[in-house]
């Protein structure tokens, strides 16, 4: 799926980011869930596209705790909350015990 598109009427995941981002704002998952928050875990092909998932994410201005990201080659399937994902203010952290952690600092440049 393409990061981006000219218009919103086409799939894309800037547009999955906005549809995520205003069910937050308007917390839908609270009134029709009952879930107090929500996190979106992005699993990527490859690192270098995981910087443009993060990019685009951060290019929208807000909300930038509520994406998480990690490629597949560097997430270990076998410890998914104790592993490193990135948010989109560029800070890697862990899911241990359902609350986020620091973790090692993210570096775009890899």
């Amino acid at each position: 799926m393409p990061v981006t598109r000219q218009g919103l009427e086409q799939t894309s995941f800037r547009r999955k980011l906005l549809g995520y981002q205003e069910t937050w704002r308007q917390g839908l998952h609270r009134r029709h869930l009952g879930i107090p928050n929500f996190r979106v875990l992005t699993l990527t092909t490859s690192e270098e596209r995981q910087r443009h998932l993060v990019a685009a994410y951060r290019s929208l201005g807000s909300g930038r705790r509520l994406f998480l990201f990690a490629d597949h080659v560097t997430l270990d399937g076998e410890n998914l909350l104790g592993q490193a994902w990135v948010n989109g203010t560029e800070e890697a952290i862990t899911l241990l015990d359902g609350t986020l952690k620091s973790a090692q600092p993210f570096s775009p440049q890899r």
